[in-house]
């Protein structure tokens, strides 16, 4: 049985998080053999890839904890669009992502795929977009010193 994945049509043209996945997409794209090798080395959930993602969400909304987050992610199909999450799946739980957040944070291209992105939004004025609710001294401290677990 195949997963239910929310087709990309269901999430309007316009809305900003087809244009941040956009951005975020160009940013990963050089990380994704270091990515890769993240991932086999780790026995954790959700993949690399998706654990920046979730990084990146919770800063543009202004989200304080993966407790928070795991909430967001199973009534919000547009985050689980942009994770990249089936409908019926449920693996991601608060212990993992914040297990994941950690790792992912003391490796300076995490660091580096952040800053990026987040300036990329800010240029494209997603950053002022009514859809977000980014926490800017969250974000000033998360790009100047890279984001701290549980900040």
């Amino acid at each position: 049985m195949q997963p239910l994945i929310l087709p990309d049509g269901a999430l309007s043209a316009a809305h900003p998080l087809r244009r941040l996945k956009e951005l975020a997409a160009q940013q990963l794209a050089p990380m994704r053999p270091l990515l890769l090798s993240m991932s086999t080395s780790w026995n954790v959930a959700p993949p690399p890839d998706q654990g920046l993602l979730a990084i990146l969400l919770m800063a543009l909304y202004g989200i304080r904890s993966e407790e928070e987050l795991c909430v967001q992610i199973a009534g919000n199909e547009c985050f689980r669009w942009f994770l990249g999450i089936a409908l019926d799946d449920c693996r991601l739980d608060a212990v993992s992502l914040a297990q994941m957040r950690s790792r992912l944070l003391r490796n300076s291209a995490a660091r580096e795929f952040f800053e990026s992105t987040v300036a990329a939004a800010g240029a494209a004025g997603l950053l002022a977009d009514p859809h977000f609710a980014p926490d800017l001294q969250q974000l000033t401290r998360w790009t100047s010193n890279g984001p701290q677990a549980g900040a």
